[in-house]
């Protein structure tokens, strides 16, 4: 978050906004449930362990049952079928398929929306990739704290 986006969330938020002048707990309050996202490699295996036997076979049951299917002109996902068959087919190997990947989760979000997999499947491959990014308490500081330490919030 920029400095004027910290101060923003601050003034927006009343309860944050009481917390001033303690940076740290701004810092914590501002951080919760803030995550990023960040290269993850999986295979067929992370998603056996991650979802379940069942319910992960289940899903590669299920990509592997689109990526073979011949799909008509009309069909929503029609025009992304060979990239998401070639996607697919790289779960097979070692180096699997970067989840963390922006496209790779829009992937998981569109065979969701089209019923290929679970959109419940779907958000927990797609939280394997993502990481806590808290707020430093530093950040907020430069943010809430003019250099000569007047508040600018």
């Amino acid at each position: 978050m920029t400095a004027d986006e910290i101060r923003a969330a601050i003034t927006s938020d009343p309860a944050i906004l009481a917390l001033m002048p303690d940076t740290v707990a701004i810092a914590a309050a501002l951080s919760a449930g803030r995550t990023r996202l960040v290269e993850r490699l999986i295979t067929e295996r992370r998603i056996l362990s991650t979802l379940g036997v069942v319910d992960g076979a289940a899903f590669l049951s299920a990509l592997e049952a689109f990526a073979a299917a011949t799909l008509p002109e009309q069909h929503p996902l029609a025009l992304y079928h060979a990239g998401i068959a070639r996607a697919v087919g790289w779960l097979k190997t070692d180096d699997g398929i970067d989840i963390g990947d922006a496209t790779s989760q829009a992937m998981l979000d569109a065979l969701a929306a089209a019923g290929v997999v679970t959109v419940e499947s779907a958000a927990i491959v797609k939280a394997l990739a993502r990481v806590p990014a808290p707020l430093s308490e530093l950040d907020v500081r430069r943010a809430v704290f003019a250099d000569d330490g007047s508040p600018l919030v």
